[in-house]
């Protein structure tokens, strides 16, 4: 959740240009990935500035995907744009054309299917449909050389667009909101754990790894170890259909049958 920074900004607040009266609240909802940071302390002026934002964005990795973006603009780069005497129309027409990719590059980069055309390395792809769907909102902090920029989610016009709407009566809203407590009773669950082998010497090991990186490299490794140093047989590697889940029961089974011992292992 952002709160414009109606008190210093120097631009019409987003509800405004949507419609609403400054005097209303209200609340613009959006479908969308996580901010992306971006810096830049070294320009004095709005084109630079928003130079640093364009080569961060155009490397997010849509391909027009992204019905809009929201640009967050805090106040030390806010000053800078605003003392250019940039508007919201300029900055959205400048990110607009200075997000674009040529679609060799796309293509290139495995973002993109089919093969590149001579035609590809002039054809130019915006990140949105037009300067309008960059949403820009003055927000945060007054000092640091930070701001942000908001993708919505991939789908196109067709999947998801920002929405907003007035808030009727702000009091009865909130009273409207009951806070939970997302904690629960711990489940006692009784584990009973297998005897020990007195050895490991000529034992089958099994090796479960959960498909997180490294984990099979870390997994081979110990396998190794307990090969030389622990005189085991053989060691045996399966790997989990996903990190958040159990293994799966055909795994279980498999290992039931082939081997004496098992050693799962994770990856990051």
């Amino acid at each position: 959740m952002i709160a414009e920074n109606e008190a210093e900004s120097p631009w019409t607040p987003l509800h405004v240009q949507r419609g609403f009266t400054k005097e209303q609240s209200a609340v613009t909802v959006l479908a969308a990935e996580g901010p992306r940071q971006f810096y830049n302390q070294l320009s004095s002026t709005a084109k630079g500035v928003l130079t640093s934002l364009c080569d961060d964005m155009k490397h997010h990795g849509a391909t027009n995907s992204q019905p809009q973006y929201v640009v967050v603009l805090a106040g030390e780069h806010m000053r800078t744009i605003a003392n250019d005497g940039w508007s919201k129309a300029d900055i959205q027409k400048f990110v607009y054309e200075n997000t674009q990719n040529p679609v060799a590059h796309i293509k290139r980069v495995e973002r993109l299917a089919g093969s590149v055309t001579p035609q590809d390395e002039t054809s130019m792809r915006p990140l949105v449909a037009s300067p309008d769907d960059v949403l820009v909102v003055a927000a945060g902090g007054r000092a640091g050389a930070f701001s942000c920029y908001i993708p919505a989610w991939a789908g196109g016009k067709k999947s998801s667009q920002s929405v907003t709407k007035l808030i009727q009566d702000r009091e009865a809203m909130m009273a409207g909101f009951e806070i939970l407590d997302p904690t629960v009773e711990p489940r006692k669950q009784p584990l009973t754990y297998v005897p020990r082998p007195d050895s490991l010497r000529g034992k089958r090991i099994g090796l479960v790894e959960n498909t997180k990186f490294n984990s099979d490299n870390l997994l081979v490794r110990i396998g190794e170890i307990l090969k030389n140093e622990y005189g085991v047989a053989e060691c045996k590697m399966w790997r989990k259909h996903n990190s958040s889940v159990p293994a799966h029961e055909e795994i279980i089974e498999e290992a039931r049958r082939s081997v004496d011992c098992i050693v799962a292992g994770i990856g990051d």
